[in-house]
């Protein structure tokens, strides 16, 4: 069982969803987003997944910072991510980046 805020997980997805979509297109093809949720030892992980033009290891965590984009001008605030990560901090839980290059994996662990 996870104890959490149905509403804030559902803004979480409403950022994660459409961020994918911009790379796949940003990409220039067709492409996919997984979500997936599974067990860990310590709780819960949900995974958005995608297959567009990925993150480059150079910004990594930079993702999550307030109002950094890499959207071009007027495509983005730069506020989804580090929404996202307070959602997971206030869950008492951890937003991740789970691989750079192609694709983007962003990963809430969240406790039981």
């Amino acid at each position: 069982m996870v104890e959490a805020n149905g509403g804030q997980l559902q803004q979480l997805l409403i950022n994660l969803v459409p961020n994918g979509r911009y790379t796949i297109l940003a990409a220039g093809r067709s492409g996919c987003i997984r979500i997936r949720t599974r067990m860990q030892v310590d709780g819960v992980a949900l995974e958005v997944e995608d297959d567009g033009a990925g993150i480059f290891e150079s910004i990594g965590e930079r993702v999550f910072e307030p109002f950094f984009t890499t959207k071009g001008k007027g495509a983005g605030t730069g506020l989804g991510l580090s929404v996202c990560r307070a959602v997971a901090q206030e869950h008492g839980g951890r937003l991740r980046l789970g691989g750079v290059g192609q694709g983007t994996q962003i990963i809430l662990g969240l406790p039981c």
